[in-house]
């Protein structure tokens, strides 16, 4: 029961808000119904939330003696020598909570990591339950928010001020920010999370062969351009990848490019000098808009500062580590079928990738009835081999018609449908979905949401489009890090028959 300064991140108010007391009292009433009699743990920052469960609950409610605060103000913020205890408490609590029957947790970190230790733990988020906010309530939570940034702002600036050297202090040149890791990356694509993320393993890629060892500091674009395909925003908040830390700024001194394709000062330069400390890492062309795969990257290396004797086979799987080492948070594990190994990953990508002019990326309506016809192929036979199915599109209303075609065939198929939460949420839990299928069945001409699924989770990708579509097909350039790629449903026939 996440109290005290809650509300102050950058969220949306209905996560940020205080959950109180009495929102949990008809989740513990419907539990003890079912199950009987229960203790019943408490984990929180705020007494009062301690002394109001007892009220209710009395001698039932276990808690342990914990550092806790009466007023806003979190007890870590307190420099009252204790922080080693504070520590020890939090971590103490989390781990108790991960080993009770049931948990029940607002936004906030503790609540989360109980479900890290413990994945199967059930779980009710209880800021995600249906609750109309009031105007004043989001007005109160984003003043909150933005009174408490003005109190961390002016905490920095006189600690700054107190650790700065006589010169700095009088040339004005004492430090304002805090430092980065020693390697920075903009990224750049503000496309789909599909070609975000095959972007972002690029430059993982490349950090991990020139600075083994060393953390890439990534600046994730907030927004970017709405298609009616996808949403224009993805929470860093949702997934993590291995060997970057994101940051919600960029450093001072570093390069910013905002045109599509800045050529002029990008074909010259990989490595930029920030700082004496900092490099930033710029991806050749900018917003390539996820076609930095490796076999580009390995066209480029000397562009890059590799060795020109480092190998093809050295840097495919560089990029396979960068892929398999993205992970969902607990909230986008929390939303992914239990049984989504043992199910088909059916993606249809439609929307803007049905244009008049087909090209390497996009398809005609003919182009697309021809890869509609051999899904549904694949999918019929899938069925007679009784595999279930998973199915995610950017089209909901064809997603729709799709499951009740599938189950009119007697198909076993189920969908993703979290509440609402972080931005992007239902989008990326459709990826971590499908990395985690049987094999993904690609139904559209091309699409990298589906492709990077398919790198992250090592699963075999089957694409629907026919070999002869016209202006050709691009797939073909993620062959090398693909575990499996056949461009017809015929390799998928040959594999159920054997």
């Amino acid at each position: 029961m996440r109290g005290t300064d809650k509300g102050t991140a950058h969220s949306p108010p209905e996560l940020m808000r205080i959950v109180k007391p009495e929102e949990y009292f008809p989740e513990i009433d419907a539990y003890t119904e079912e199950h009987g009699p229960c203790r019943i743990l408490i984990g929180t920052d705020q007494d009062q939330f301690v002394d109001r469960m007892r009220e209710r609950y009395g001698d039932r409610v276990v808690s342990r003696d914990a550092i806790r605060a009466r007023g806003v103000r979190n007890p870590f913020e307190i420099q009252d020598g204790q922080g080693y205890r504070k520590g020890e408490d939090v971590l103490i609590d989390c781990l108790l909570l991960s080993r009770c029957d049931h948990l029940l947790k607002c936004t906030s970190a503790v609540g989360e990591f109980a479900l890290y230790f413990e994945p199967a733990l059930p779980c009710v988020a209880v800021n995600l339950a249906e609750r109309r906010m009031s105007v004043l309530d989001s007005l109160g939570i984003r003043l909150k928010r933005r009174l408490y940034l003005m109190v961390l702002n002016a905490k920095g600036l006189v600690y700054r001020w107190h650790t700065a050297t006589w010169t700095e202090r009088t040339l004005g040149r004492w430090p304002r920010e805090e430092p980065l890791p020693p390697l920075y990356h903009d990224l750049l694509c503000r496309s789909g999370f599909g070609n975000r993320l095959t972007d972002l393993w690029g430059a993982v890629t490349i950090a991990s062969l020139t600075h083994p060892g060393a953390k890439l500091a990534v600046h994730w674009a907030r927004s970017g351009n709405r298609y009616p395909g996808f949403v224009g925003r993805y929470s860093t908040q949702l997934f993590s990848v291995e060997g970057c830390d994101f940051v919600a700024r960029r450093p001072r001194g570093s390069l910013a490019i905002e045109s599509p394709h800045d050529d002029t000062r990008l074909e010259e330069r990989c490595w930029v000098p920030v700082s004496a400390e900092t490099r930033q890492l710029v991806l050749r062309s900018g917003r390539n808009w996820g076609n930095n795969c490796p076999d580009r990257l390995y066209g480029e290396r000397r562009h890059y500062g590799l060795a020109d004797d480092i190998g093809a086979e050295r840097l495919a799987p560089a990029y396979r580590v960068a892929a398999r080492g993205t992970k969902p948070a607990a909230e986008v594990e929390a939303g992914i079928p239990a049984d989504i190994e043992k199910r088909v990953g059916v993606h249809v990508r439609l929307t803007d990738k049905l244009v008049d002019e087909e090209n390497a990326f996009e398809m005609s309506c003919d182009t697309w009835r021809a890869v509609e016809e051999r899904g549904m192929r694949c999918i019929e036979r899938c069925i007679a081999w009784s595999e279930p199915f998973f199915v995610c599109s950017d089209d909901r209303e064809y997603r729709d018609r799709l499951v009740a075609r599938i189950r009119d065939m007697c198909g076993d198929v189920v969908t993703a449908s979290p509440r609402r939460g972080e931005p992007g949420l239902e989008a990326i839990v459709d990826f971590f979905a499908l990395s985690r299928s049987l094999r993904i069945v690609q139904m559209t001409k091309y699409s990298t949401f589906s492709t990077a699924a398919a790198l992250a989770g090592d699963v075999p990708l089957v694409n629907c489009c026919p070999k002869d579509s016209p202006a050709g097909h691009r797939i073909d350039i993620w062959k090398s890090v693909l575990p499996a790629l056949s461009s017809a449903e015929e390799a998928l026939l040959e594999e159920l028959d054997s």
